[in-house]
């Protein structure tokens, strides 16, 4: 695993061969990456890496990337095939984002007159890390009524024998009928792997007492030959 520094110049980032995992682990800023060293940000012909994101690259062509600067050093991990931001890099990016900037500063002092403060009360994490094929893995059973800030859901799937294309996803769902993430990779080769990740934000909607947060691996289905693994991460407040 390597800290490779990206900036607005091109910079090499992966010359070896097999199997490479690129996560950004910048808070706003996204990294383009692509196999010439002519790339550029926003390039319709090379991949972008999101805030808190990974991509994983089974050839063993040499990458360049280019982000803003300021961008956080890109983490470079040979043999790669999954991975997700810690809980508190998560929490920092909420809180990045609902800062206040150039013309959205009158918009937030206005919030602020009203009385919302600038942060999340009783903010929560709760986990589950690399988790295989299961039906309904439990995040957390509510005690209390609470709100839903962001759920952020990673899945990969590698292939070291299996044959034919095999398909599969990861999701987070509760037990009253929210769908919050979905996560969908496949294979189809051998060796092969593939992986995604989705972070979305919820903005505090309420769940209710009782409600239970889920994860559920394809369903609990494995496939011979191939590995599935998923990881995910649920901010919660409480009144």
């Amino acid at each position: 695993m390597a800290q490779v520094p990206v900036g607005p110049q091109v910079a090499q980032v992966w010359a070896g061969s097999g199997p490479v995992l690129l996560a950004n682990q910048d808070l706003v800023n996204a990294v383009t990456v692509g196999t010439m060293s002519s790339v550029f940000i926003d390039s319709q012909a090379a991949d972008v890496v999101p805030p808190l994101g990974s991509i994983a690259y089974i050839g063993g062509s040499t990458l360049y990337a280019i982000a803003p600067a300021g961008t956080a050093a890109l983490e470079v991990i040979a043999g790669g095939t999954s991975w997700a931001p810690s809980p508190a890099d998560v929490a920092l990016q909420i809180q990045d984002l609902g800062l206040a900037k150039d013309a959205t500063v009158q918009a937030t002092n206005s919030l602020l007159d009203m009385g919302v403060a600038p942060f999340v009360e009783n903010l929560t994490s709760y986990s589950k890390i690399l988790q295989g094929p299961t039906t309904g893995k439990v995040i957390r059973t509510l005690t209390t009524n609470s709100r839903l800030w962001l759920a952020s859901l990673s899945y990969a799937i590698t292939s070291s024998g299996g044959t034919g294309s095999n398909q599969g996803y990861a999701r987070i769902f509760t037990q009253s009928g929210l769908d919050l993430c979905i996560v969908e990779a496949a294979v189809s080769e051998n060796p092969d792997s593939a992986n995604g990740n989705q972070t979305p934000a919820f903005g505090g909607i309420e769940l209710l007492d009782g409600d239970v947060i889920n994860l559920d691996v394809n369903g609990g289905t494995t496939f011979n030959g191939c590995v599935q693994r998923a990881s995910c991460t649920v901010l919660l407040s409480t009144p």
